[in-house]
């Protein structure tokens, strides 16, 4: 008899909002960015990015270890989910976009692997939110 892998329905996001903002009502959404310059005076914008997992398979998630682009400081950044932090969201500071790569870790100690190309550019123009510079 041939043993089936569980398949498991869950995502990896990208937001410019922690994924546990709540608003009161008529709120604007917060976004924020930081400048910077470099050597030869050139001026980057950085933006506050939430990285996280989500899907209905939430519940059965342990903990996820994220690969960012190796250019950033700790590129390997594992993440247990805990009551505090069920999508096992961090953030990073970036400037530009690039794929994600994850290994999902479940209850029973399975692994699966998936990977997300960063969205959050498509905020970037959007008039509902506030920026706040940091």
């Amino acid at each position: 008899m041939e043993r089936r892998k569980k398949q498991y329905s869950l995502e990896i996001f990208d937001s410019l909002f922690s994924p546990y903002e709540t608003l009161a009502e008529g709120e604007k959404r917060k976004a924020y960015y930081k400048e910077a310059t470099d050597a030869k005076g050139e001026k980057t914008v950085w933006y506050k990015v939430w990285i996280y997992l989500d899907g209905p398979d939430l519940p059965f998630v342990q903990s996820v270890t994220y690969k960012l682009h190796p250019t950033f400081p700790n590129p390997v950044r594992h993440i247990s989910c805990t009551p505090d932090n069920p999508k096992a969201a961090f953030y990073i500071w970036t400037w530009g976009v690039f794929t994600i790569e994850a290994e999902i870790e479940d209850l029973k100690g399975r692994t699966m692997r998936t990977s997300h190309f960063l969205t959050y550019d498509s905020l970037l123009r959007n008039e509902s939110i506030e920026w706040v510079k940091v």
